[in-house]
């Protein structure tokens, strides 16, 4: 989880609350890993749960997934490289 805050590239991380937000109701976290890097993610990509499509990236950094929900759209609004030595590696293709 440290490691998610600390090296997330594309929507910095101001405060702990960011991350709780991140990683709350209506989100999803996935990483890849590497069998010779077992402990370390290579790439972290966020997604966002939402009832429609968002017209800017506000509600999706601010939003979470109210109880009983069902949203229709997953927004996927950052993936971040985490290991400094696959820079300039195309992972996301």
């Amino acid at each position: 989880i440290e490691t998610i805050a600390i090296r997330e590239a594309v929507h910095a991380m101001k405060s702990l609350d960011d991350l709780r937000t991140r990683l709350g109701s209506g989100r999803r976290v996935f990483a890849l890993f590497h069998p010779l890097l077992p402990d370390q993610p290579l790439v972290i990509l966020h997604v966002s749960l939402q009832d429609e499509i968002p017209a800017s990236m506000t509600p999706v950094l601010e939003s979470s997934e109210e109880e009983g929900a069902h949203p229709s759209v997953a927004t996927f609004y950052s993936i971040s490289s985490l290991q400094p030595g696959l820079a300039g590696v195309g992972l996301g293709e």
